[in-house]
């Protein structure tokens, strides 16, 4: 599974929920650069929820 980390990551959220972006798309239809660049917004997302959770934690004392 290591090697396709880049495909399953798009098809499991940051909860271990499968997302809306299913296994048959991500694997037999996603050409590389569409899988590069959904990968791109998955790390951009993930900052995101990280500095909206560091804000948590200072708002609350954390």
């Amino acid at each position: 599974m290591e090697s396709n980390w880049s495909l399953w990551r798009l098809c499991i959220d940051c909860y271990g929920n499968f997302n809306a972006v299913n296994y048959d798309y991500v694997f037999n239809h996603m050409t590389p650069n569409e899988i590069r660049r959904a990968n791109i917004a998955v790390d951009m997302q993930i900052e995101e929820i990280e500095k909206s959770m560091k804000n948590v934690n200072k708002k609350c004392g954390g």
